[in-house]
């Protein structure tokens, strides 16, 4: 997708947001909103390595950089999402949504992969991370079990460390009047090794497009299953819908290949089969020829 005809889906969405009604002459109240939405974007940089040595705090209240959750030896890639806690609509939407669909996916946060969330808003402190990641384990349709909790990490930051995460991921937001922000709605995928992968916009994916992009991004470091190896070859990632999709074509190819096991199958079952019968033709007659010698021993 262009970053022209990305500006505008954004545009739309957002105004829609913040209550913008289109169909209606504009006011200049709809003009300064729209204003406010110019130059709220997302750039993608996919395969650029994010900047590891900035430096959150965990909702723990512990100091880490991006670089603790990459690389040394840790082969899990991560979803990671740019927010505000506070956020009076897009921001709850997006965060319940996720953890909704990380839910409902086999993949589980700290076993297969990590869900890193960041605040961009200086003014969000360690017990605003804390509260939001309790509220939105309640929409996560797993145990919260330890490694749940220590693969699933929100974080606040300064706003320095915030803006240059956001830059390297291409997320362009701005603050209003009234301290809100206008942003985006985006996850980003990253590699074990820190690069982006892929960007998935939007509340509502499938389930099965944030697997695939998962697996994608584990570069081979998942072990998946055969209904896995087959899903991830039949969806293709099309950037023009920011979403992965069925190709015809392979699907053929699967059908194909299928169709060619199924008659191997068949023709080897059938000349077993016809194997078999003429084996037990021939012990029939065997036996019969020996039945036969053996009466014509004893007359007198």
């Amino acid at each position: 997708m262009s970053p022209l005809s990305r500006t505008s889906r954004w545009f739309v969405l957002l105004a829609a947001a913040l209550g913008v009604a289109s169909a209606s002459p504009a006011t200049a109240q709809d003009e300064r909103a729209l204003n406010q939405l110019r130059g709220v974007d997302v750039e993608e940089h996919i395969g650029r390595t994010l900047p590891l040595e900035l430096q959150f705090t965990n909702d723990k209240g512990e100091k880490v950089t991006l670089g603790d959750y990459f690389g040394k030896g840790d082969s899990r890639p991560v979803v990671l999402g740019l927010v505000y806690y506070k956020c009076p609509v897009v921001c709850d939407i997006f965060m319940a949504k996720t953890a909704g669909m990380m839910g409902s996916i086999d993949y589980t946060p700290g076993t297969e992969y990590r869900t890193l969330l960041f605040s961009f808003d200086p003014r969000e402190s360690t017990e605003d991370a804390a509260a939001a990641k309790e509220l939105y384990f309640k929409s996560f349709a797993k145990p919260v079990t330890d490694s749940v909790r220590s693969g699933w990490i929100y974080h606040s930051s300064d706003a320095e460390s915030s803006r240059q995460l956001a830059d390297a991921v291409g997320f362009r937001y701005k603050q209003m009047p009234d301290g809100n922000f206008t942003h985006p709605v985006c996850k980003f995928i990253i590699t074990p090794d820190g690069k982006i992968s892929r960007y998935l916009y939007g509340y509502d994916q499938e389930p099965r497009d944030l697997k695939l992009a998962i697996l994608e991004a584990a570069e081979g470091k998942l072990t998946p299953t055969v209904g896995e190896r087959i899903m991830a070859f039949c969806y293709v990632f099309d950037p023009s819908l920011g979403k992965y999709t069925l190709r015809a074509l392979r699907v053929m190819q699967v059908g194909g290949g299928a169709t060619l096991i199924g008659l191997g199958v068949l023709i080897g079952m059938l000349f077993l089969g016809e194997r078999a019968r003429r084996r037990a033709s021939r012990l029939v007659s065997d036996h019969a020829a020996g039945a036969s010698g053996g009466h014509s021993g004893v007359r007198p």
